[in-house]
């Protein structure tokens, strides 16, 4: 039996000697007897991609019998079919249009190279199914791994499926099933789609990259992170990698560290981190605790940039007033900037260190306390509270050797690191020494990160020691303690006098936003209306130009420009310049029926309206003052009256009048209501009641839905694992590891011009061998 099958080897290898040997040097191995040549139909030498048949070239070329249909080829062995070409060691040709190849199989189309170990191929179908172990792709810098590809000739088109792994220099992405496009130089990932690169991290489910031009176009829900921490999440729409820039066509999102957008339009440079959205625009500060709509805007965080238009409104929550402020304009502009300030600060601090430092190196353990102790008295001084700082730091080093003296002062020695465990609005309730290994400092700061626990400087924890040291007797030596005492006042009274103070250029990020035509305001409490404004964070200041109107409750202030001061993010004061005007609807009836059509009014040159709580509390009018004014007596309006005074104080309570106080030459008229002399107006020149312009509700200002904050659930997002890429990866290193698979590189051997030249020949010849 073994013999059987030596001898069909050896036939078998004569044969293929012999056919060698007739057919001489020429491309073709064709058989001994004369060829019959077919008729067929012949196609242009300059049509690479409408093949008849497949074309093919091999050194050998031979059947096993002469009524056997499949030709058998070995040796450098190359297709050529719709301008593809396939190379291999060998291969069967079952018919024109249908072939297995075997060894080293490399197929060439549009610049794109796919790598195996075996493929078949359909010509009808022009698909090409290649194996091996793992299949590789590669076209110019770009790398792709997989477990199987098939690939459409015509189309130029590869479909992988069960995990896919694409490289290009610094850029890696995954999926479960995906296709590339040779042609269009495209990657098109799908199912658990992860991307990432030195500036981004991608994680979707379906996405196409641009081989060429490295851009990527999202085609589904998609979520990115940046290198600043950025989260950006969008429904579709590009990111250009070179360039940096996210183009978002639909539900765009973006989170920084401090602000949340959202658009149906979004363009981002990240770079810049600058951000231009269309339609549907939501931007939340969590700084300022504001949140801006638009159907238009524009924000650049590198140069403290901001526009808003096409009907803009800005909320802004006041957690201290528990009030929510709305205001709109036709465009507001927003610019921050750096504001320089200089600040007294005393110097020679290292002069102060020394000089302590000898008074405790010489007062031995009692010093201790008495130091602690006056570092306390003195913490209603900034500057003092910062030499205290270094004081405390100072302590760390000398505190070792005072600890010493007295086993009593072991409780003061301070270690490098304290952890006090804090609960919202308690006090401390527990405090851990850590290590003083330095080392463990990051640590300890990752720990304070968490928002129940707080890392104390060793000003801070010296106070907490010394708090519960001071409320004990001490029994110290009181002519040690007084001459301490003397020697420390000598040095707090020389550093701290005005003439040991220096100055300091500080310098810190200040805001300005300007809202152009049409601005108005509402908020429970006030309201207000105007033609523009400026707001400096700076002096925490607005100014109002253009007939600007001021409502509080039932009084409405105005003037040619309006300047209005905050405290706190809270309502302080507003000065009123050019002809200034205050009136005040009167609510109280008259004893017949209801009032609803008098007002209390005042003018003057100059106006100040003081607030409380976010309520008017006292107005001051200045400078040829008028007053008409209601009296009110058991709950009715019971008289009227007019006086002219130098200066006016009006006292609010309860969001009513409690008090009147006419200054400077006062002068009185007054009349019951019902006899008031007509020659004397009820309403001041220039009196104007504008309730109908006065915004009533919040919807008014901004009739626009807002998004609820997505920042906790953004962040929760995540990761990708990088199943696809770690699996593959490691099989890759396994087999190479084996010589079991080569990660090749080789170009073809042929090229579509060598069957252009071929031409008809190929057909004729191709279809002669028996």
């Amino acid at each position: 039996m073994k013999l059987y099958k030596y001898l069909i080897v050896i036939f078998f290898l004569l044969s293929l000697g012999a056919a060698a040997i007739g057919h001489n040097n020429t491309m073709w191995q064709m058989p001994k007897a004369a060829p019959t040549v077919t008729t067929v139909n012949t196609r242009s030498n300059t049509d690479t991609t409408r093949n008849p048949i497949v074309d093919m070239m091999a050194d050998v070329i031979t059947k096993k019998a002469a009524t056997d249909s499949t030709i058998y080829l070995v040796g450098n062995v190359a297709f050529h079919h719709n301008g593809a070409i396939i190379e291999c060691d060998s291969a069967a040709r079952y018919n024109n249009m249908k072939m297995d190849g075997f060894g080293k199989v490399v197929i060439y189309k549009d610049s794109a190279y796919i790598y195996g170990d075996k493929f078949s191929y359909d010509g009808n179908t022009n698909i090409a199914t290649i194996y091996a172990p793992i299949v590789k792709m590669k076209r110019g810098d770009v790398t792709m791994y997989t477990y199987n590809l098939s690939f459409n000739t015509k189309t130029n088109v590869g479909t992988f499926v069960n995990g896919g792994l694409m490289l290009q220099q610094e850029n890696v992405m995954e999926a479960i099933n995906g296709d590339f496009n040779a042609k269009a130089s495209t990657l098109t990932f799908k199912d658990s789609v992860a991307m990432r690169s030195p500036d981004m991290l991608i994680k979707t489910d379906s996405l196409t990259y641009n081989m060429d031009i490295e851009t990527i176009t999202l085609l589904t829900h998609t979520v990115i992170w940046d290198t600043t921490e950025n989260i950006l999440i969008a429904d579709k729409g590009d990111y250009d990698t070179k360039n940096k820039t996210y183009n978002f066509t639909e539900n765009g999102y973006i989170m920084t560290a401090e602000q949340e957008m959202w658009a149906d339009t979004m363009r981002y440079f990240s770079t810049m981190r600058e951000a231009t959205m269309i339609n549907n625009v939501q931007v939340n500060d969590s700084v300022n605790n504001t949140t801006a709509l638009s159907d238009w805007a524009y924000y650049n965080d590198s140069l403290g940039k901001a526009i808003l238009a096409r009907q803009p409104s800005i909320i802004a929550v006041d957690t201290a007033a528990n009030d929510t402020s709305y205001i709109r304009a036709d465009t507001f502009y927003i610019n921050d900037y750096l504001h320089y300030q200089k600040v007294a600060v005393p110097i020679d601090t290292l002069a102060l260190m020394d000089s302590l430092r000898m008074i405790i190196d010489s007062s031995m353990n009692d010093t201790l306390k008495v130091v602690a102790h006056r570092i306390l008295t003195v913490k209603d001084s900034l500057y003092k509270i910062l030499v205290a700082e270094e004081l405390a730091i100072e302590t760390l080093r000398i505190s070792d050797s005072i600890a010493m003296e007295t086993a009593r002062m072991d409780s003061l020695a301070l270690d490098s690191m304290y952890i006090v465990d804090m609960t919202i609005d308690t006090n401390y309730v527990k405090l851990n020494a850590q290590t003083e290994d330095t080392t463990n400092s990051s640590k300890l700061k990752d720990v304070a990160m968490n928002d129940s626990v707080k890392i104390l400087t060793p000003i801070e924890l010296m106070r907490l020691k010394v708090d519960s040291i001071v409320k004990e007797e001490l029994n110290v030596d009181s002519t040690n303690y007084a001459n301490t005492n003397t020697k420390l006042d000598s040095l707090e009274s020389n550093l701290f006098s005005e003439a040991a103070k220096d100055s300091l250029d500080v310098i810190t990020e200040q805001s300005l936003m300007r809202g152009y035509w049409n601005v108005k305001m509402w908020s429970e409490m006030y309201q207000m209306v105007t033609d523009s404004m400026v707001s400096y964070t700076v002096d925490s200041m607005t100014v109002m130009y253009g007939n600007p109107v001021l409502w509080n409750e039932q009084n409405q202030l105005s003037s040619e420009q309006i300047n209005i001061y905050t405290k706190d993010e809270v309502l302080d004061w507003v000065e009123c310049i050019g002809a200034p005007f205050i009136a005040q609807k009167m609510v109280a009836p008259k004893p017949v029926a209801a009032d609803s059509s008098r007002y209390n009014q005042a003018i003057g040159k100059a106006m100040y309206a003081y607030f409380k709580d976010g309520e008017m509390d006292s107005v001051l009018l200045s400078g040829n003052v008028m007053n008409n004014y209601y009296m009110e007596e058991g709950g009715y309006t019971a008289a009227f009256a007019h006086i002219t005074c130098g200066e006016m104080v009006i006292f609010f309570k309860d969001r009513a009048i409690e008090n009147i106080r006419w200054e400077s030459s006062p002068e009185w008229s007054i009349f019951p209501i019902e006899t008031i002399d007509p020659k004397i107006p009820e309403q001041l020149e220039g009196f104007n009641w504008q309730d109908s312009i006065r915004p009533k509700t919040a919807w008014e200002i901004s009739p626009r839905s807002v998004r609820s904050t997505m920042r906790e659930h953004t962040r929760g997002q995540q990761r990708p694992q990088w199943g696809v890429e770690i699996k593959l990866i490691d099989y890759r290193d396994k087999l190479l590891m084996d010589n079991s698979w080569t990660d090749r590189d080789d170009e073809i051997k042929n090229t579509p011009d060598k069957f252009i030249l071929q031409g008809d020949k190929l057909i004729q010849e191709t279809n002669s061998i028996k």
